[in-house]
């Protein structure tokens, strides 16, 4: 059954994860009965971090869900893959910046995984991710903000149903322990309704394989960082540092989907938007993410043609939209990585966004921050 609701946007991104090298602790070896001579003790490993943090537990995307077990649930064929994310759960623009924000749920332990249904964009979308740590940010309101029905039997806490918003969504939310699982499959109106019961059952397969592989293992720990807010990057909230005339609000207001807020917040992160009327500013500082940056670069898309920038930090990306008025760009710097989105206001009165202008804007808070 499809029931029609209002639909909040989805963000993610997907990544490749590791699992943590095995390290082996070796005991003192006792001493010869009777003997004056002292033990001989062995050296005592000490175990190290990985050099990225991995998931945990340590499950893959194909671990939750095979291509052939997607294709089954929803009669058409399924292909994993990072484009499935970007387009599925972004819309395909602006995608940039909220890859950089889903980032986090990597950094924080989690996994997001994504597959084409059919062959073409239009064929529709099936997400599945989870968030270790979570339950504390499960607990304050609807998981992910749907009202979809709870059940029973799946998990210690579980809600499953299909909703109807410019297009057709069927959603499971569901705490394990205290790791959160999100499924979300996406397809034009009628394309889902048939496949309803095939649907659930892959998804409860997917709480059921999180919930096998056990307690989540200790989480990354980033380097040290300072703590930053977002006043620490723009000077006294009404004029953008770098962008002449761009008016903005005082207060920012960053909405992100609840799962990726509480990664950020589990990870040290801050998320940033501006509104003002001419413009609008879209800021992510991500802690100990550097990390991320060889596996995951920022990265052209259908919307966005990236290129490399010099003099922005360590290492630097960015682009210009060719759907609307917008450029983002993203640079690592120590062992952090920064995003920044700028968007022109609709009309005459929308500033000017260019890349040169984005990317001064993120020199002018690099050396704000130090």
């Amino acid at each position: 059954m499809i029931l029609g609701r209002s639909f909040a946007g989805l963000i993610g991104a997907v990544f490749v994860t590791g699992l943590l090298a095995a390290c082996t602790q070796h005991g003192a070896l006792p001493s010869p009965s009777g003997s004056s001579r002292p033990a001989s003790v062995s050296p005592t490993s000490v175990p190290t971090q990985a050099a990225t943090p991995s998931a945990r537990p340590p499950l893959g995307c194909h671990d939750l869900a095979p291509d052939s077990a997607v294709s089954a649930a929803f009669g058409a064929k399924a292909s994993a893959g990072p484009a499935a994310v970007d387009a599925g759960l972004s819309g395909g623009v602006i995608e940039n910046i909220f890859q950089l924000s889903a980032v986090s749920l990597t950094q924080a332990g989690g996994i997001v995984c994504g597959w084409n249904l059919g062959g073409g964009e239009s064929d529709g979308f099936f997400t599945a991710r989870f968030l270790p740590d979570a339950a504390p940010a499960w607990s304050t309101g609807v998981p992910g903000g749907y009202n979809i029905p709870r059940i029973t039997g799946w998990a210690d806490q579980a809600a499953f149903g299909c909703i109807e918003a410019d297009g057709e969504y069927c959603v499971t939310e569901a705490l394990v322990g205290s790791v959160w699982v999100e499924t979300v499959a996406v397809g034009q109106v009628g394309a889902l309704e048939a496949h309803v019961a095939g649907i659930e059952a892959l998804d409860k397969g997917i709480v059921a394989t999180v919930q096998a592989a056990g307690v989540p293992g200790p989480p990354w720990t980033a380097p040290p960082h300072p703590t930053l807010a977002c006043s620490d990057f723009i000077g006294d909230g009404s004029t953008f540092a770098g962008i002449s005339g761009l008016k903005l609000s005082a207060t920012p207001n960053y909405s992100a989907d609840r799962m990726t807020e509480a990664a950020l917040a589990q990870v040290g992160g801050v998320g940033c938007e501006w509104f003002g009327s001419n413009g609008e500013v879209l800021l992510v500082y991500l802690p100990g993410g550097a990390w991320s940056w060889s596996s995951n670069p920022m990265s052209s898309n259908q919307s966005l043609t990236v290129a490399p920038l010099s003099g922005v930090g360590d290492q630097a990306a960015g682009g210009c939209s060719t759907v609307i008025v917008v450029c983002s760009a993203q640079t690592t710097s120590g062992s952090a990585r920064i995003g920044l989105q700028v968007a022109s206001g609709s009309g005459s009165s929308g500033v000017t966004v260019t890349l040169a202008v984005t990317a001064q804007a993120l020199r002018d808070m690099l050396a704000r921050i130090g």
